[in-house]
């Protein structure tokens, strides 16, 4: 960064990456006193109040009330579905797969070249 102002002196690093400066400090999910403080409060309150506060927001700032909602639903959702031929495709099919084999068989016995129906397979499964 040459001709844009001061060059700045590095400090050197205190810590390696990854290194904690404070090795004996708080503990990974501890709460200070003031956090701890503050959501017994607000529990407390919402034991008492919670179930009518809900219903004034709704009925007072009904948009408040659906950004609440909004920010309680989950940004993404991923679905891992199997899904299956239905009993009617496995019909259709199945009765297509006769119809073509049916077809294959007249246009053998006439001498005839199946090589396009050659290029269409169709296989149903019994699972």
């Amino acid at each position: 960064m040459e001709g844009n102002g001061p060059e700045r002196k590095r400090l050197p690093q205190l810590f390696k990456p990854g290194q904690s400066g404070n090795p004996a400090g708080r503990k990974p999910g501890s709460r200070n006193k003031l956090s701890e403080n503050f959501l017994r409060a607000l529990s407390d309150d919402f034991e008492k109040h919670g179930a009518q506060a809900i219903v004034d927001v709704r009925e007072k700032r009904p948009h408040d009330y659906l950004k609440v909602c909004a920010s309680l639903m989950p940004r993404g959702l991923e679905l891992d579905v199997a899904v299956g031929p239905s009993t009617e495709l496995r019909a259709a099919l199945s009765e297509f797969s006769a119809d073509f084999n049916y077809l294959r068989r007249a246009v053998e016995r006439v001498g005839a070249s199946p090589a396009i129906l050659d290029a269409i397979t169709v296989d149903v499964d019994d699972d």
